[in-house]
């Protein structure tokens, strides 16, 4: 079954097919500019509300997992969850699918099923707490801390089902975010592998072995750039691309830097290799439209050699956006996590919904 799955979904990718536009497609609120936001694992209260104030227009709701028995949202408040999207009917909701350490969705059940099952949730919720539901979902399936773990390895059937899914919920009219590690969306290697225990690209930190090589491309080569409404890449994964370009900077030349790095996934783009696939070799870019560059807040750390979750300032995002063409400036920006808001960097209260405001302003 998840074999003609991915024969389904790679004849979509073809342009054979295309998905229906519903009606009332909910990614019609996604505005021209995204400053999304995770509120943290089961988190839900007056802390999110206050970054919707300020001008977070995504509220990226954590987590969902894919399981034998259906579709289980974990430790969430729904009820709270309701009442915040009641209130700020224009902000955009999306359940999260996975997180580090989250289970990958159980084989027993195709994406089209998986779909099917998130569909009546999101209807019961609807009917109980009298709201307009979540408007999509956000993809971000990750690896796990045992080296041994199975979750360390996208299986055919995890890639079958998030691809199926995927398109079940565009043709729907859903929202659909990607969200992966920047190694699992790697522009600076045409490496391709399911799993994700592999050392960092560029030399540093070689014993760290939570990297990715490119294992998110394949859902894009597969579904089509067109079936997600944003890629959201993650600059602040462990020992990231970004972190080492950054750490490695001269004082000052922050912003071409990342400039460099932005133009990488939009301009030069990535190229694949989709060793033991049919898939073959691929070369695409993500558009400007759909990029989200993804950052830490108050938690992570100034970039250094010895750093591993890497802190951006706001103010040298900026400074990107501003100095790229129009019609090559990203999306916009996603930040992880509300929870963090508050803290101290270097001397510096950052609370980035208020800090990114301009993203939206």
């Amino acid at each position: 079954m998840h074999c003609a799955t991915l024969l389904l979904a790679a004849t979509l990718a073809q342009g054979e097919t295309q998905c229906k536009q519903a009606s009332e497609a909910k990614w019609d609120k996604l505005g021209k500019s995204v400053l999304a936001a995770y509120p943290n694992w089961g988190m839900c209260g007056h802390e999110v509300e206050t970054a919707i104030e300020n001008g977070v227009n995504v509220i990226v709701w954590f987590a969902m997992d894919l399981v034998k028995t259906g579709v289980v949202a974990k430790d969430l408040d729904l009820q709270c969850v309701a009442r915040i999207a009641k209130k700020h009917k224009n902000v955009v909701h999306l359940m999260s699918i996975g997180g580090w350490n989250a289970p990958h969705p159980h084989p027993s059940r195709s994406g089209s099923a998986y779909w099917t099952e998130f569909k009546q949730w999101n209807k019961a919720l609807i009917d109980k707490y009298d709201f307009q539901g979540f408007d999509g979902i956000d993809w971000d399936l990750e690896g796990n801390d045992s080296p041994n773990s199975p979750h360390n390895t996208f299986s055919i059937d995890t890639l079958a089902i998030m691809s199926e899914m995927t398109l079940s919920a565009r043709e729907d009219g859903f929202i659909v975010f990607l969200t992966p590690p920047a190694s699992y969306l790697d522009p600076f290697t045409k490496e391709y592998s399911r799993s994700v225990t592999h050392s960092p690209v560029f030399e540093w930190h070689q014993d760290f072995k939570y990297h990715g090589r490119n294992v998110y491309a394949y859902l894009i080569a597969v579904c089509g750039i067109d079936s997600f409404d944003a890629v959201s890449v993650q600059l602040y994964e462990g020992f990231s691309s970004a972190g080492y370009l950054l750490s490695h900077a001269e004082p000052g030349s922050e912003v071409a830097v990342l400039r460099k790095l932005v133009e990488a996934y939009t301009v030069q783009g990535l190229t694949v290799d989709f060793t033991g696939t049919d898939l073959g070799h691929r070369t695409f870019v993500i558009p400007p439209s759909k990029l989200l560059l993804g950052v830490a807040n108050g938690w992570a750390q100034l970039p250094s050699p010895e750093t591993k979750f890497t802190f951006i300032h706001p103010d040298v995002l900026h400074g990107v956006f501003l100095a790229l063409p129009k019609d090559e400036t990203p999306l916009g920006v996603m930040y992880w996590c509300i929870a963090e808001d508050g803290k101290v960097v270097n001397g510096e209260t950052m609370v980035f919904s208020k800090n990114l405001s301009w993203v939206v302003g």
